[in-house]
């Protein structure tokens, strides 16, 4: 995908405004922020509220601000921890989001993703071990690679809606959602190696 020259989607957005001086100024007082609190602070906001940068890969990203990839990363680490909301719902949220458009790998009994926002990788590393479940993330430092099982967990608990699980629930049994991301799984992993997370999510609610 092309890097955007300009941010469409902050011009005319109030939220982006607002938050920024909540954060920067009414939180904190006036002039409290240094130079490096105010970058994770617009690098994070520019993810939250501008879909065509969180879109961009890192080095998209280091293009449009004129930073080395590293410091891209940095700031986005220090701006979620600083600025963003850790619940698991919140968290729910942001990994739906970031993995919508992006390919997932599949390999055997394996499935791999990138995730190249480095405070969503560690988070999600962390959840599926936290679960039990074992998580291989030494062969590069975006990659998650989990078992297909582990894979079908990792959609059921967060790229499934709480209102689509709940669907489920409200038919009585009638819809087992674990063995329709199997099913669905077996279907796409038969013909083809590469597919986009998002259009799996849709097959499986598609079939609840």
């Amino acid at each position: 995908m092309p890097y955007p020259k300009t941010f469409p989607s902050i011009g005319n957005n109030s939220a982006f405004a607002t938050e920024f001086v909540h954060q920067a100024i009414i939180s904190k007082g006036f002039g409290t922020l240094n130079k490096s609190d105010y970058e994770s602070l617009l690098v994070f906001l520019l993810n939250k509220y501008d879909s065509s940068f969180s879109a961009q890969s890192t080095f998209q990203k280091s293009l449009l601000l004129k930073q080395p990839e590293s410091k891209i990363r940095r700031l986005e680490y220090e701006g979620a921890l600083k600025y963003g909301q850790h619940d698991i719902d919140a968290m729910r949220v942001r990994v739906k989001d970031y993995l919508e458009n992006r390919e997932c790998v599949f390999d055997g009994d394996f499935v791999s993703f990138n995730i190249e926002d480095k405070f969503l990788y560690d988070f999600v590393s962390a959840y599926i071990k936290e679960q039990k479940h074992y998580v291989e993330t030494s062969f590069n430092k975006d990659t998650i690679t989990l078992s297909r099982a582990t894979f079908s967990l990792f959609i059921e608990d967060f790229l499934i809606t709480a209102p689509q699980a709940a669907q489920v629930k409200a038919k009585g049994g009638k819809t087992n959602l674990k063995s329709v991301i199997g099913n669905v799984l077996a279907q796409v992993t038969s013909t083809a190696g590469n597919v986009i997370i998002g259009e799996i999510v849709r097959e499986i609610i598609q079939h609840l």
